[in-house]
């Protein structure tokens, strides 16, 4: 994430070392949340994700408070 673009990507389950794919291009100012629990599950591009409470801090940065 920048000031200027927010790039969603996918890693595997179990291997956090390499992104897989690049899942969306979402606006600046999407609503990512609210996150709560180990694994917080939202809707993001019309996929189902999980994102895990170690990149809480990340999504909760893009939400359009924060980028403003």
């Amino acid at each position: 994430m920048t000031d200027r673009s927010v790039v969603v990507l996918e890693y595997g389950r179990f291997g956090a070392v390499k992104p897989t794919r690049v899942l969306a291009r979402p606006p600046l100012g999407t609503e990512i949340g609210p996150l709560s629990g180990t694994w917080a599950r939202i809707e993001l591009a019309g996929e189902r994700l999980w994102v895990h409470k170690k990149w809480h801090g990340d999504a909760a940065a893009f939400t359009p408070a924060r980028l403003g």
